[in-house]
């Protein structure tokens, strides 16, 4: 319903749904969460940054928190979202979500050496999480770690034929010098996701590495009929220019 009724520009329609279910679970997130993101939906920061701080006080969700976080982040106050993430994590310290997000933030400024130090301490927290080793895994092998594959191999162990976690093992393999077990991976991976249109690009990537342009030129064709489908055709275009 709420969906409906931002596709047909009645934003209040929308928020008097949200106050609804605040009034019905008030004790809940949900309906603040559904407020917040109507009002970020229109860049109004200060009212969804208000929902999300009230949701807050009713409940403390790590979606609210992360939400917030988030939220004050796009609004430009920086040190306040700081100051929300250092408090949240000092109050809720088995939180494994918050840790994960702020992880993600900081890769996205890639401030890898802190997003490696907010996945440790999540993964003391839960050591077979495969998520959070497929992401230490990964700004690991940014950071050049020699414990960047352990951490990919026991990913994949945990959680088999997951695509995701096969593309970052397959990619660091690739980084060691091992390029045929990285496209055999690389291979199975896509085989269980044909669409990956990101792993089938990181696929050519390595054969181009490994001097196999003419299968390269193939999977860059591939990727490059998606059109607009694949948002990363500047580098496909770039790479088959380099062929």
């Amino acid at each position: 319903m709420i969906l409906l009724a931002l596709d047909e520009k009645k934003p209040n329609d929308a928020l008097n749904i949200a106050h609804e279910v605040q009034k019905q679970r008030p004790k809940e997130s949900l309906g603040f969460i559904l407020e917040g993101d109507i009002y970020a939906t229109g860049k109004n920061w200060p009212d969804s940054i208000k929902a999300y701080r009230t949701g807050l006080k009713q409940v403390a969700d790590p979606q609210l928190a992360i939400k917030l976080h988030s939220t004050l982040l796009a609004a430009g106050n920086a040190a306040e979202a700081a100051e929300i993430a250092a408090t949240w994590r000092k109050e809720h310290p088995k939180d494994i979500a918050f840790r994960l997000h702020s992880g993600d933030v900081a890769i996205a400024r890639k401030e890898y050496a802190l997003a490696a130090q907010y996945y440790r301490t999540a993964l003391e927290i839960q050591p077979n999480n495969p998520l959070i080793l497929n992401n230490l895994a990964w700004v690991s092998g940014q950071l050049k770690s020699p414990k960047a594959i352990e951490y990919a191999e026991k990913a994949t162990q945990l959680s088999p034929n997951q695509p995701p976690f096969m593309d970052t093992l397959a990619m660091l393999l690739a980084d060691k010098g091992e390029t045929v077990k990285a496209i055999a991976m690389l291979r199975q991976a896509l085989t269980i996701t044909p669409q990956a249109a990101a792993i089938q690009l990181n696929l050519a990537k390595v054969l181009i590495n490994s001097g196999k342009k003419d299968e390269a030129r193939k999977e860059l064709e591939a990727i490059a009929k998606l059109g607009d489908k694949f948002p990363n055709q500047a580098e496909v275009s770039k790479l088959q220019k380099e062929l």
